[in-house]
């Protein structure tokens, strides 16, 4: 829930809000919150890539379309 609420606030979140939003003491809403922004600042972000001709249903090389077919993402740490 913390994650899902640091990720959301478009003007930062505070500790503050945190514990409120959480129902803990401050300084447990204080320590995750620097806990979880540091394991974001340490993360090396995730590349996403989608080919054109995939994405956009156009045959590929083999002459397969991907129209009608649903789009996903995965992804590989």
């Amino acid at each position: 829930m913390a994650i899902h609420l640091l990720m959301q606030s478009k003007t930062g979140l505070s500790a503050m809000e945190l514990k409120r939003q959480l129902g803990v003491n401050y300084d447990t809403a204080w320590k995750l919150k620097y806990k979880l922004l540091q394991a974001m600042k340490e993360s090396t972000p995730l590349e996403v890539s989608c080919s054109w001709k995939m994405c956009t249903g156009e045959a590929n090389d083999a002459g397969e379309s991907a129209a009608g077919k649903t789009p996903f993402v995965a992804a590989v740490a």
